[in-house]
């Protein structure tokens, strides 16, 4: 015999995605003169983040686009920072990706010159307001720092990037975890790029030496990690809801 069966059940739901932030994996590439250059090719996941950095030689030529091969589009975080005869960075991020298998990203400028592209993606983050704060600055010296930004929430990966143009091998500082690090040659931009896990608001920068001075230019970039779970209460045997137990 069947019996009706009426209970009420305490259900956890996110309004967004669950989890802590986390690293997930990067794609980089570099050439040395062409007008465009697409990254490797990695297999990414529908819902997490990708930032992006861009760093190249902009001695002659400016940012035309960044685009992928799965229609998604990239928002710049902060601006270019350039200087004559250094090297130039941007970041653009995306909260809330289409993944795909063999996913890559093309970046391209006005004429054929030295050009990098470093993706990052993350999960955890915040999929419809993930930027906290970005900041960018341009030195040539031998200790090289992004410049200082100021965390909103707890939980967040910061992401920091810098490029060069002198053939001084770079080495990152602070307590980031590095994932590349390119030496510049006379063809070739240098870059360097890591990320960190903080747990507690402060005020960070992603920083660097040479052993001789550097004309470079550095990005730091802070992603928020998802709200809080919610709760709500959903009445099992009501209405639609109704169960049947044997």
């Amino acid at each position: 015999m069947k019996h009706l069966v009426l209970a009420l059940l305490l259900l956890a739901s996110a309004s967004s995605a669950e989890g802590a932030i986390a690293y997930v994996q990067s794609a980089t590439a570099t050439v040395t003169t062409a007008t465009s250059i697409t990254s490797g090719s990695i297999n990414t996941t529908t819902g997490n983040g990708v930032i992006i950095f861009l760093p190249w030689s902009n001695f002659n030529y400016g940012f035309v686009s960044i685009v992928d091969n799965n229609s998604n589009s990239f928002t710049q975080a902060g601006s270019e920072v350039f200087s004559a005869n250094f090297a130039a960075i941007r970041a653009y991020y995306n909260c809330n990706i289409a993944g795909r298998s063999g996913h890559t990203f093309t970046f391209t400028i006005g004429g054929a010159d030295s050009l990098d592209i470093v993706i990052h993606e993350v999960s955890g983050q915040s999929t419809t307001s993930c930027l906290d704060q970005v900041t960018q600055a341009i030195d040539n010296t031998t200790s090289h720092s992004s410049g200082n930004i100021t965390t909103t929430q707890a939980n967040e990966i910061l992401l920091g990037a810098a490029s060069t143009v002198d053939a001084n091998a770079m080495t990152q500082t602070g307590t980031f975890t590095q994932v590349y690090n390119v030496t510049a040659t006379g063809s070739v931009i240098g870059y360097l790029t890591g990320y960190r896990i903080v747990s507690a608001t402060g005020t960070y920068a992603y920083t660097h030496t040479t052993p001789g001075a550097n004309r470079t230019a550095q990005s730091i970039v802070s992603i928020k990690e998802a709200t809080a779970v919610t709760r709500r209460q959903k009445c099992i045997g009501c209405g639609a809801d109704k169960v049947l137990v044997e």
